[in-house]
């Protein structure tokens, strides 16, 4: 009965964790929003009350709000996924680098993302004759050249793995 009672609260941990780090994140960035959207609301109405023009920002923020939330489901249904598969689904910044942050800690911070990165373009500047147009397929190839690694890729706009292979590869 104990194991039954610590794993019930090892969920509940759990499930709390969750709603703490994403769900209530969400909410207060939501109501944030929504509240410069009202702003922006009275403003228009205070420059030129016209009833249409502001059913049309009505409308087009409505459909914002869906799409985003779409995004946010995507995210969420790949971490869930990505646990259930023993991954650990890790944050990583969005400065235009989030690959290499990624793979960073994938290879538990061996090489930061800046040196991840320069042994990419390196690769990529001495083996040009490869890479003579640098699409996202290339540089994730590129990478796994660089550094010796296999790399499977889950992304939120795709269903299935995004595999690259090295024959030779250290790591995967």
């Amino acid at each position: 009965m104990e194991i039954i009672c610590d794993w019930r609260q090892q969920a509940e941990r759990i499930h709390l964790e969750r709603m703490w780090k994403d769900e209530i994140v969400e909410i207060k960035f939501k109501d944030q929003l929504f509240q410069r959207f009202c702003q922006l609301l009275d403003k228009l109405r205070q420059q030129n009350d016209n009833v249409y023009r502001l059913l049309s920002v009505k409308e087009q923020w409505g459909l914002w709000l869906k799409s985003m939330d779409y995004v946010t489901q995507n995210r969420r249904n790949l971490r869930l996924y990505l646990e259930k598969l023993g991954f650990i689904p890790e944050d990583v910044p969005a400065d235009g680098h989030s690959f290499f942050h990624a793979l960073s800690k994938q290879i538990n911070g061996e090489l930061t993302a800046d040196e991840i990165k320069n042994q990419v373009i390196e690769h990529m500047i001495n083996q040009s004759d490869t890479y003579r147009t640098i699409t996202e397929e290339e540089r994730h190839q590129a990478t796994c050249e660089a550094l010796k690694i296999n790399l499977i890729i889950y992304r939120t706009d795709s269903r299935s793995p995004h595999i690259y292979e090295r024959e030779d590869a250290i790591h995967t």
